[in-house]
């Protein structure tokens, strides 16, 4: 009885081992070599304008480009791992937080060093009132258009 018994687990084991597993079928494949749409969309959504540097190029009605004190522009920085935002603003540096969907961009609070200069404060003034007031946003690899209400507000070019 006992011999039945080691025989008959023997061969169950034997079964199972060389039973062959089933196939991947087309579908199971791709969906495990390939991201979801979703997370695909989120990935193209949040790269093209965080982690960056991007230099203001236009702002308003303004023709040519703003330059603050030392004839520098006003920058842009959004970090994604922070979530916060910094730069210059034309005469001080500023920082804050931000929040970013797949077309919309807003800034919390921002601060700012308090340094005085003479050629760059009206545009410093003017960039940061911009930056509250931001509602959207689109970007191409070069480029990036800060809005609010269909209106351009701002447009930036990649350093």
């Amino acid at each position: 009885m006992r011999t039945s018994a080691i025989l008959l687990g023997f061969a169950t084991l034997v079964q199972v081992g060389c039973t062959k597993p089933p196939e991947a079928t087309a579908d199971s494949a791709m969906s495990a070599a390939t991201p979801s749409v979703a997370a695909a969309a989120d990935s193209a959504a949040s790269r093209p304008i965080t982690d960056r540097d991007w230099e203001l190029v236009a702002m308003g009605a303004m023709a040519s480009a703003p330059t603050g004190g030392g004839g520098k522009p006003p920058t842009l920085q959004l970090d994604a791992a922070s979530t916060r935002a910094s730069g210059f603003a034309g005469c001080n540096r500023y920082s804050g937080p931000y929040t970013l969907t797949s077309d919309s961009l807003s800034f919390g609070a921002l601060m700012s060093t308090k340094m005085s200069c003479q050629d760059g404060d009206a545009i410093e003034r003017s960039y940061l009132a911009m930056l509250a007031a931001v509602r959207t946003w689109q970007a191409t690899d070069s480029t990036l258009t800060l809005s609010a209400a269909g209106a351009t507000l701002a447009t930036f070019r990649a350093r």
